[in-house]
């Protein structure tokens, strides 16, 4: 073949890609806008839909592989270099913290009992973003266990460490102090509750109609009489996805942003994508989520959010979820949520910060632990 026959053929082949491209482009910006009046009857679908799924999960287990990438910057990165990293020499302008655990959880939703194991195995990386390179390592293996119930909230973690090894174990009990299952600013960080994974704070079945409501009022859902929410429409393949812009206030000050949501029929209407977005056009956090069937239901297969620097558009925080091994309405053993699922070893420490009480575990038991007084 001479050099003018391969020139050709690339030739054709660049052409092809293009189009491919070109093709695949004008799919995906293929969405046309759903009309005012038929907005109500799309968000109405989305929330009865996502409700359906989200009402088949009776009970849970399965475990989650989590890895953080976090960024500091100037005096910040300085800080984290001195106070959390084995590293010498100057800190760079930036430094990322890259973090990996692992989230052995069970849930039982009718009962309202939710059991989290996190276990981090490895130490804690802090890198050069800029160059990629090693600056330091962080603190090693850590493990704790959270246990939630409508009554108490149970947790435990090393109280002692040597070179690395547990020494000593510590539980604690205290009282919930609220309704932890509708206030999940409240809830302690290290519960996993599976119905944050169906949309944000406030779950799409109770959120969206009440836009609903205020567009019957008002006709339609305005903010500052200037942003308008609307809702876009894709047909691909067989698939309907929706893609919801809503205006919103957001911060102490009261900032414009949009959400902007995509919601796919091939996985039950849930939420594939989301986007927070200033009104005037920077992006300040994204997450798209993957999915996979369990026994009929809709569940997370990986989720991935982004949260960007408002004034260069940095990344500065990317947190990654990988769902493992997931159990749907399995029998869950009622001492998974009781405190002989903390973990303790004889001899370690038991706090009942409802009775006021110390205990010592032995064999299964918590004795009571003496008191010596002065």
């Amino acid at each position: 073949m001479n050099s003018k026959e391969i020139i050709r053929k690339l030739n054709v082949m660049i052409i092809v890609i293009l189009l491919l491209c070109g093709f695949a482009i004008g799919q995906i910006e293929g969405f046309q806008v759903v009309p005012q009046e038929q907005v109500p009857e799309v968000l109405n679908t989305i929330s009865s839909r996502v409700h359906q799924n989200f009402l088949q999960i009776r009970s849970l287990e399965g475990e989650i592989q989590v890895t953080w990438y976090e960024v500091y910057k100037g005096e910040n990165a300085k800080r984290i270099l001195e106070s959390r990293a084995n590293a010498t020499g100057k800190a760079p302008d930036k430094i990322a913290e890259v973090t990996q655990s692992v989230t052995k959880f069970s849930c039982d939703l009718d009962k309202g009992f939710f059991y989290s194991e996190n276990h981090r195995s490895t130490p804690v990386l802090y890198i050069d973003p800029a160059s990629g390179k090693d600056v330091g390592t962080g603190a090693g293996s850590w493990w704790t266990i959270s246990i939630l119930t409508p009554e108490y909230y149970l947790h435990s973690s090393p109280n002692r460490m040597r070179d690395g090894h547990v020494l000593q174990r510590r539980g604690v009990k205290e009282k919930v102090e609220l309704d932890c299952s509708s206030c999940k600013d409240k809830r302690p960080p290290s519960v996993f509750d599976p119905r944050d994974l169906f949309d944000a704070r406030t779950p799409v079945w109770l959120y969206y109609p009440r836009i609903v409501e205020r567009m019957k009022e008002e006709g339609e859902y305005i903010v500052d009489d200037k942003y308008t929410l609307k809702v876009e429409q894709l047909e691909l393949d067989g698939e309907t996805q929706y893609r919801v812009h809503e205006p919103a206030k957001v911060g102490p000050e009261g900032a414009n942003v949009w959400l902007i949501k995509t919601y796919s029929s091939n996985v039950g209407y849930n939420m594939i994508s989301s986007e927070r977005i200033q009104a005037d056009e920077g992006l300040l956090r994204r997450q798209s989520t993957e999915y996979q069937s369990v026994q009929g239901v809709y569940m997370p297969k990986k989720i991935t959010r982004e949260i960007y620097d408002p004034n260069d558009g940095d990344l500065l925080y990317r947190k990654q979820q990988t769902f493992k091994n997931v159990r749907l309405n399995a029998v869950i053993p009622p001492d998974r949520f009781t405190y002989k699922a903390l973990g303790l070893k004889n001899g370690d420490e038991f706090q009942d910060n409802i009775l006021s009480k110390k205990y010592v575990y032995q064999d299964n038991m918590l004795a009571e632990a003496e008191v010596n007084e002065k």
